[in-house]
């Protein structure tokens, strides 16, 4: 799916913010509150930026989703959370 594609499904939803582009450059247009964080990134530093960014967003029981991350395309991708003491899978 397109990032337009995304935009015109969840264009219904007010309460959405769809943001494209790099994350370390566009963290100032994501809202400051998040019950839900969709992180669709396939490296490490863009995903510890938005484990981190998540820390100071989400709210109590909000929930983060790391998508395209499986270890045999996006190596690199899983390690910022591999240490997490709630962490299952290991990387090696």
């Amino acid at each position: 799916m397109s990032v337009d594609e995304g935009r015109e499904y969840l264009y219904r939803f007010s309460f959405v913010t769809v943001v494209e582009g790099r994350l370390q450059d566009r963290a100032s247009s994501i809202p400051p509150t998040q019950h839900l964080l969709h992180l669709d990134v396939d490296l490490y530093a863009p995903t510890r930026f938005g484990l981190d960014l998540a820390v100071d967003r989400l709210i109590d029981g909000g929930i983060v989703v790391v998508d395209d991350t499986a270890p045999r395309r996006a190596r690199g991708s899983s390690a910022p959370w591999a240490s997490s003491p709630t962490s299952t899978e290991t990387v090696s």
